[in-house]
């Protein structure tokens, strides 16, 4: 196994999950779960009027944002394209009330995205959804 270098700290590269390979990208696997993701959205415009929808949108683009600047400020690679972080801040969006104000959305995304996501690459060992949701 091959050592791969974290900015936090150094450990061996594990396997991706799922272990299963069908043959599918990353990329391709997380437009998948948008698309499934799609009725939710739907029924919670409906359920909830427009403020949820402004919350999934919101959440998406500021996660995609958070995501891309830090990939900037620190060199690295942009991996926007793999649709990971739109799939990060609608299902967190999802999870938050639809009165929750926008800037615990925009804090809870920071916290999933720059904190686990980025500085400790830590989406192997759990999904950054579940570190900021108890906040």
């Amino acid at each position: 196994m091959q050592k791969e270098k974290f900015m936090i700290f150094q450990r061996e590269k594990k396997y991706a999950r799922p272990f299963i390979k069908n043959g599918q990208s990353l990329d391709k696997m997380m437009l998948s779960v948008l698309f499934a993701l799609v009725p939710v959205v739907f029924f919670a415009y409906y359920y909830f009027g427009p403020r949820a929808l402004y919350l999934v949108l919101m959440s998406s683009l500021s996660c995609a944002v958070f995501e891309t600047t830090f990939c900037l400020i620190a060199h690295k690679k942009v991996t926007t394209g793999d649709l990971s972080a739109l799939v990060t801040g609608s299902i967190f969006a999802l999870l938050m009330p639809a009165t929750t104000g926008l800037g615990y959305i925009l804090f809870g995304n920071f916290v999933a995205i720059i904190l686990v996501k980025c500085l400790f690459q830590a989406m192997n060992v759990f999904p950054p959804i579940y570190c900021s949701q108890p906040l």
